[in-house]
């Protein structure tokens, strides 16, 4: 659920319907933070890649803590 309403944010440009906008805010901005601290300034236009690759390390791509 996580992943698929940031991907349609991303993506899209628009949150889905019948979600929590607030909540759905704190994702992305930790994803972006995530990807910039843990893979670095060229992944920061690549928040879809990101996403995966911090999965694939074992990160909680959405986490606030660093």
């Amino acid at each position: 659920m996580v992943r698929q309403c940031v991907l349609e944010r991303i993506e899209k440009g628009r949150w889905p319907p019948n979600s929590n906008p607030p909540r759905q805010r704190h994702w992305l901005r930790a994803l972006k933070r995530q990807v910039r601290t843990r893979l670095g300034m060229s992944w920061a236009e690549r928040l879809t890649e990101g996403f995966s690759e911090l999965v694939r390390l074992g990160v909680c791509a959405v986490s606030r803590a660093v």
